[in-house]
């Protein structure tokens, strides 16, 4: 036995011997440790922070699941539920919030990770440690990796799905590798549905190789109906709240069927350019200029589209543009506002095409002296990633107490109350999740009086209806202010 675990313990330092002996491995490594001490430093800058509303939402479900709580059942079931599903085993097992927090530097660290993986298989080894750099300093990868939302690890699920695509669909067509492309794009839409966006880019990518036969793949086939089994509990779960089904889906995320006075004021085509001009201050500026020679280098699909069906690279091209176009677009013109989270997962693909252009610009400029133009692209790089890190700290550290009031109201209410009081508030999971009590928003008066609620809390963090706010002041007999925070 003893002889066994020696030889195995040879063969594992053999490994590691093989594996350090390449300096992009080297390379590699030192950059996920980079990336992982940038956000164990934020972790512990904003591990005591309050949560938002949607985090509050997910957190508050995970724990609610986990602990068997009997509060309001207050999820928003047009979300997928997979993230709070896997947080719950945490409080399950007696751990807490600072372990859902680890979670997410994790996922984050892994979006470092696959987008190597993906790179690598791509192009090749220098193109992915660029790509990966970038994705360890991006500023909005950074700050989502702070809260616990599902963009950072619906981002590291999906890139997992986009490796197992390239290289076992269009690269190899290795059966394990499809099933696994299913596997990781079901998860990622587990965690959140918008993910769906993206399987418009494998779907025509299918079409294009299979050219339109797609009956006759059969793996590919199993790896789609495998993500529609994955998300059978969602849309079962949807079907039974919300009975329209698509209808209502359409309706709600594509204002299908919706009067035009009812609909609401979306950027429109200006989201376009409002959302592009947020990528170089997620990217820095060198990585900013490298896009556009990247995107100029890959748009070969233009030039030769009778290449398409034959032709692995220009169909991996393609796949780069049809992976981030939709998502992009879709928000950009159906957002009220610019939100860079909704940037978060075609990042690491831009970051891609980035490096890709970088590495081209060098093939052409290296002639000069490589060594010389090495040493002022590394600089440059450098410097421009130190002022995104700057920028992300600024932010994070600008945002970390926002909504403190609420928590602090909620604890105190949880130590002024009994389990079974009953509060009403319009900042409900928050309130939900600090208090352990049930939460519920009512604005018409008969229905508070019948609630019977310990408390009514009225905060400016929350959009409410003016009759919410005006319910305390025209019933001074009813109600009592007893506490305030500024």
């Amino acid at each position: 036995m003893s002889e066994e675990l020696e030889s195995r313990k040879e063969n594992l330092k053999n490994k590691l011997l093989n594996f350090f002996s390449e300096y992009h491995n080297i390379i590699l490594v030192l950059i996920l440790i980079f990336a992982f001490i940038i956000r164990i430093y934020f972790f512990f800058q904003t591990i005591n922070q309050p949560l938002w509303w949607d985090e509050s939402q997910y957190v508050e479900q995970a724990r609610r699941l986990g602990l068997n709580l009997e509060t309001n059942d207050i999820w928003y079931y047009r979300r997928t539920m997979f993230l709070p599903l896997f947080w719950s085993l945490f409080f399950k097992l007696g751990f807490g919030e600072t372990t859902l927090r680890l979670t997410e530097v994790f996922f984050s660290v892994l979006i470092v990770l696959a987008t190597y993986l993906i790179s690598k298989e791509m192009f090749n080894k220098k193109t992915a440690l660029i790509a990966a750099f970038g994705v360890s300093i991006s500023r909005i990868i950074l700050f989502e990796t702070t809260r616990l939302l599902t963009s950072v690890p619906e981002t590291a699920l999906m890139l997992l799905a986009v490796y197992y695509f390239y290289k076992g669909y269009i690269k190899e067509n290795k059966t394990k590798y499809i099933y696994l492309f299913g596997l990781f794009t079901g998860l990622a839409m587990s965690v959140r549905f918008a993910s769906f966006l993206s399987i418009i880019s494998f779907g025509l990518i299918f079409l294009i190789k299979e050219k339109g036969k797609i009956w006759k793949n059969k793996q590919m086939l199993g790896a789609f109906l495998l993500i529609f089994l994955i998300l059978s509990p969602f849309f079962y779960q949807y079907y039974k709240h919300y009975p329209e089904g698509i209808s209502d889906f359409l309706r709600h995320y594509g204002e299908v069927g919706v009067p035009k006075e009812q609909k609401q004021p979306y950027l429109g085509v200006k989201g376009i350019y409002d959302y592009f001009s947020t990528i170089p201050a997620n990217t820095g500026i060198i990585f900013f200029i490298a896009l556009i020679i990247g995107i100029i280098f890959l748009l070969d699909f233009i030039i030769a589209p009778d290449l398409l069906f034959k032709d692995n690279k220009i169909q991996r091209n393609l796949f780069l543009f049809l992976f981030i176009l939709p998502p992009f677009i879709y928000h950009s013109l159906k957002s009220l506002y610019v939100e860079e989270r909704y940037l978060l997962g075609i990042l690491p693909v831009i970051f891609i095409i980035s490096a890709y252009g970088l590495i081209k610009f060098y093939e052409y400029v290296k002639n000069y002296n490589k060594y010389v133009v090495s040493g002022i692209l590394i600089i440059l790089l450098l410097v421009s990633s130190f002022y995104v890190i700057k920028s992300a700290n600024e932010i994070i550290l600008a945002k970390k107490d926002s909504y403190s009031q609420v928590k602090e109201a909620s604890l105190w209410i949880k130590e002024n109350s009994n389990p079974n009081d009953k509060i009403i508030s319009n900042s409900i999971p928050q309130m939900q999740y600090y208090t352990d009590r049930s939460v519920y928003y009512i604005e018409e008066k008969e229905e508070v009086i019948k609630l019977k609620p310990k408390y009514y809390i009225v905060s400016i963090y929350e959009q409410s209806a003016p009759s919410y706010y005006e319910l305390p002041e025209k019933n001074k007999d009813k109600f009592k202010a007893v506490q305030v925070y500024f």
